[in-house]
């Protein structure tokens, strides 16, 4: 009986500390690709998480599109909350909730995290809720390091800051097939080429496009190149970017001839940045911040742009940007709903814009 229960003792030990090395293996690691990053995920869930999953890359439709894939797995088991500050997202995950026993919240970011926030995600980190899991999106590197290094023992952290072109385009193109093989159809090479050509930093458009050739398929089974032709109109995020300062910051010169939904619903997120970051930098200026403050809270932008866009919402005040955000929301809700043409509805925006800065 003696040498049965020492045996069992044995298996048992060797069985746990099996146990616990396949948990290392699937927590508390960094990846650079996101193939491995997606397959740590599916391993670990439901019952292997980490507190705490960090994501990194500089272009925010691939933020977004990552956060977005993960939270369809998150909340089938969580309350999950979608949280508009960082110290939101740590209350939920700290606070219970009478539809379940598991909370969930997600924060993504272009801004760089102030010192308090960064000091109260580590302290999270060292002390995590045992129910709660935090998703976070940022565009900062340096600082996901930081909080890596500090709180690794939580932290699952996918940095794609340093992705190198090609890589990011192989993975582009081969996330175009996958789409289109799920949804039971095939493109052909000349077309996956095309796509990823012309939507070279916006997943969000590339996916909304893709939809669209889907839905234009029909009864074919293959995209191809003259689909991507006829129906997909390429911008490239930058263009956006410019345009969307250009409306808030200085003189908008031309209406774009073609305003499609396409162009238009991530134009508004992009003019929604901008309009946000003007309220932002006012709260800063009325706190009596200085140069080197502000510098610091908006290391985004380079010393020339800060000084301009300090001086404009200076000139202009807060009742520009409130009454800029409240016009989006009617261009937002109008190019969703209204039987008017886009073009109209966005003619009509870039109007008041302009009346305003007069």
């Amino acid at each position: 009986m003696f040498l049965y229960n020492l045996v069992y003792l044995r298996i048992f030990v060797r069985s746990s500390l099996f146990f616990n090395l396949d948990l290392d293996t699937i927590r508390n690691m960094k990846f650079e690709k996101l193939e491995t990053f997606e397959r740590n995920v599916k391993d670990s869930f439901p019952n292997h998480l980490s507190p705490i999953y960090l994501i990194v890359s500089p272009q925010e439709g691939e933020r977004k599109k990552i956060l977005g894939s993960l939270t369809t797995l998150w909340e089938k088991e969580c309350d999950l909350q979608r949280s508009p500050n960082l110290l939101s997202a740590l209350f939920h995950v700290r606070s219970g909730s009478l539809f379940s026993q598991k909370m969930a919240a997600v924060f993504e970011t272009n801004e760089i995290l102030t010192k308090d926030e960064i000091k109260a995600l580590i302290e999270y980190a060292k002390q995590p809720s045992p129910v709660g899991y935090l998703l976070l999106a940022l565009s900062s590197a340096k600082q996901a390091k930081e909080l890596y290094q500090k709180g690794k023992q939580e932290v699952v952290f996918l940095d794609l800051s340093s992705e190198k072109p090609w890589e990011e385009e192989s993975r582009r193109k081969k996330w175009i097939v996958q789409k289109v093989i799920a949804s039971k159809k095939k493109i052909s090479p000349q077309a996956v080429e095309l796509l990823a050509a012309s939507f070279p930093a916006n997943r969000l458009l590339l996916d909304q496009e893709l939809n669209k050739l889907l839905c234009y398929l029909g009864e074919r089974e293959t995209i191809e190149q003259n689909d991507v032709i006829a129906l997909c109109s390429p911008i490239s995020e930058q263009n956006l970017f410019h345009m969307a300062r250009d409306l808030v910051w200085r003189r908008f010169s031309k209406v774009p001839s073609r305003c499609e939904l396409s162009l238009l619903l991530p134009l508004v997120g992009q003019l929604r940045y901008q309009l946000e970051l003007g309220l932002k930098m006012i709260s800063s200026i009325q706190r009596g911040e200085g140069q080197e403050q502000m510098a610091k809270r908006f290391a985004m932008l380079r010393p020339k742009a800060l000084a301009e866009y300090a001086q404009v919402v200076r000139a202009r005040k807060q009742a520009f940007f409130k009454e800029g955000l409240k016009r989006l929301f009617a261009l937002e809700y109008g190019i969703k709903t209204s039987r008017s043409k886009p073009e109209v509805l966005f003619t009509q925006f870039c109007a008041h814009m302009e009346g305003m800065k007069r």
